[in-house]
């Protein structure tokens, strides 16, 4: 057999479906489809994108600014004023930089502009996706499966968790041909006895017949980039059915391996979750080094070798 034969077989091999062998994707990011994005969609990933990267952050404070000299800020709340920030720095920030002339583009940079513009309608949706070792699916996929990877979690700076399951996974381009890879959830209400609350023991536990951010608003927020999420899975309260315990997971062949420099080794053992070959058992005097072990039967009269 020819090499090119034996590389033509190994990726036949890797083709499920025959009839559309064309269409098929890598195993870690499942079988995909283009799209178009509608609308609202469309406003929702861009405006999540650009208030989640750090290279807008002074043109959002310039926004913010410029806000605070327009509205009387006697009678606007800061909380008033933090909405109009949200619902009106993308087409604030588009018009900023349409204005600029070529030089004043050229030191924004490329992707400063043409973010501005918002990502391409044209996406590819994914069922299922790897992210640091660890697999999510949808949850239409996950209706077919004995294992669950749909669960969700995103732990704010000084603020509440929010639990949620994966419904779609988005990846947009941008005319930088800068990517994004977004998870669009069901998020469960965060108001305490609502759709989140605390057992006696100390677990947190999520109610999904009460939605937030289910995206039928422009307004609403239920993207959230694949490099913030962590994986849960739900349990559910056989006393209470409409609640889930979350439990997070932790992903095979992942080892905590210290911090780096100032990471002291010699209190390793604290970490250990099984018990080390060099304790001293209670009551056991037996000197493992020294033993001698009697490997002849001595009740047996011995027979002659021929």
């Amino acid at each position: 057999m020819y090499p090119i034969e034996r590389c033509l077989g190994r990726y036949k091999r890797t083709v499920r479906n025959m009839a559309a062998p064309e269409g098929h994707q890598d195993e870690s990011h499942g079988a995909s489809k283009w799209i178009k994005l509608d609308m609202i969609t469309f406003e929702q990933v861009h405006r999540y994108v650009l208030f989640n990267s750090d290279d807008f952050l002074p043109f959002r404070q310039m926004h913010i600014d410029l806000l605070m000299e327009t509205n009387n800020m006697d009678r606007t709340s800061r909380q008033q004023l933090m909405k109009q920030h949200r619902d009106q720095f993308c087409s604030w920030y588009k018009s900023h930089v349409d204005k600029l002339d070529t030089a004043g583009r050229m030191e924004m940079g490329d992707k400063l502009v043409s973010h501005a513009k918002g990502p391409m309608l044209d996406a590819q949706e994914y069922n299922r996706y790897v992210v640091n070792g660890v697999l999510y699916r949808t949850v239409d996929v996950d209706k077919e499966k004995k294992s669950q990877n749909c669960g969700v979690c995103v732990t704010t700076e000084d603020g509440p968790t929010y639990y949620g399951k994966l419904t779609r996974i988005i990846e947009v381009t941008y005319y930088n041909l800068a990517r994004y890879v977004l998870f669009k959830c069901d998020w469960a209400d965060i108001q305490p006895n609502k759709g989140y609350k605390k057992d006696e023991y100390g677990f947190d536990l999520v109610n999904f017949n009460n939605l937030i951010h289910t995206g039928a608003r422009v307004t609403d927020d239920p993207f959230v980039l694949n490099s913030q999420v962590s994986q849960v899975y739900y349990v559910q309260d056989l006393i209470n059915p409409n609640w889930n315990v979350a439990v997070k997971t932790k992903p095979r062949n992942v080892y905590d391996v210290g911090e780096g420099e100032g990471h002291n080794y010699d209190e390793a053992d604290s970490y250990l979750e099984h018990e080390p070959f060099n304790v001293n058992v209670p009551g056991d005097d037996i000197d493992f080094v020294n033993f001698d072990i009697e490997c002849a039967r001595t009740n047996v009269p011995a027979t002659e070798t021929l």
